[in-house]
């Protein structure tokens, strides 16, 4: 197995019975199991009940039972638009969009082919890290050239960038998550240019950035991840610093540099996934650490540290994305 990626695709089986995450069971499918390939980057469950899992070796969807694989062809457009798979989305009419390398593509479950989609930009490989939809059901793709809307009924891709002469645009052009609040306001993550926050009623981005000491900013401008929480507040996850909390009007709440708490060592690393579960218990996935989780109630993060009962020896490392089954089980 690899380092630093996501390697392991580990089920929790919980009940209100236990209650503490301290009794959770693990389990985890690899290569030994029957699984592709150990480099899963992204989990996902349909409404159809498929868990589906990005990876840098093309596209996997699980029944329960047996494992399909889609990759890109050069020689067939209705495949995959690239094979290094960043994001998997369900829209509100149940479409599944496939955010990859190389671009977007629409998956046409009856045909079981892909639609690869144009989104208007000169280039034509255009790597898409992230997939949201508003209450309007606007469908927002954070890409490495910026932020696009895209309207696959039209045809049309509406593209907002950084201008470095405007203060109403977006910090910066790569952009790596997206979350979208109860207000239908986009959280924007993006690497250099901290936190934009867009209105898409207005039209307006406002931006926030890192101060060198001073805490009443967020942590970094490498930010990583970025989740909107239950209570409408957003957590930013960096590459370098550590987690800053904002409220809705993004004043900040608080941070989360060191890992179990004040006293604990410094978060230098990516943290690599932000989630919150049905219980509201926050998780992070950090590169090179455990996963961490604080419950509701709670003022610190703490390390998850239990094992597969199978596999005793392996710890939830570098964990890059968590999925909530319908039943209760999550996946990294």
């Amino acid at each position: 197995m690899r380092p630093l990626i996501l390697i392991i695709l580990s089920a929790w089986v919980w009940t209100p019975a236990l209650g503490q995450i301290r009794d959770f069971k693990v389990d985890n499918l690899s290569t030994n199991e029957g699984l592709p390939t150990d480099n899963i980057l992204y989990t996902f469950q349909d409404s159809y009940g498929f868990l589906w899992m990005a990876s840098y070796e093309g596209l996997i969807r699980w029944d329960g039972a047996n494992y399909k694989r889609y990759f890109y062809s050069r020689t067939d457009s209705t495949t995959l638009s690239g094979n290094i798979v960043y994001k998997i989305y369900e829209d509100y009419k149940g479409r599944l969009w496939i955010g990859t390398i190389d671009g977007l593509s629409l998956f046409d479950r009856a045909r079981e082919k892909f639609i690869r989609c144009d989104l208007g930009k000169e280039t034509m490989k255009i790597p898409v890290n992230d997939i949201v939809e508003d209450s309007n059901n606007q469908l927002w793709l954070g890409t490495s050239y910026g932020l696009c809307r895209y309207d696959y009924e039209r045809g049309a891709a509406k593209w907002y960038v950084h201008d470095p002469q405007n203060t109403n645009s977006l910090s910066s052009d790569v952009v790596f998550r997206l979350s979208v609040d109860a207000s239908d306001i986009l959280w924007i993550a993006t690497f250099g240019g901290g936190v934009s926050r867009f209105n898409p009623q207005t039209g307006v981005f406002t931006t926030y950035l890192h101060e060198e000491n001073n805490p009443k900013t967020i942590c970094s401008n490498k930010i990583r991840n970025i989740r909107a929480d239950h209570e409408g507040n957003i957590w930013v996850g960096s590459i370098d610093k550590g987690v800053t909390l904002l409220d809705n009007n993004g004043n900040v709440l608080r941070h989360y540099q060191h890992l179990g708490s004040k006293e604990g060592n410094p978060i230098k690393n990516d943290v690599t996934c932000i989630y919150e579960d049905r219980n509201h218990t926050m998780w992070i996935g950090i590169k090179g650490h455990v996963i961490h989780y604080k419950e509701k109630g709670s003022d610190e993060f703490v390390p998850f540290d239990n094992t597969p009962y199978k596999n005793p020896d392996l710890l939830c490392v570098s964990v890059t994305s968590i999925c909530e089954d319908t039943f209760g089980n999550l996946f990294f």
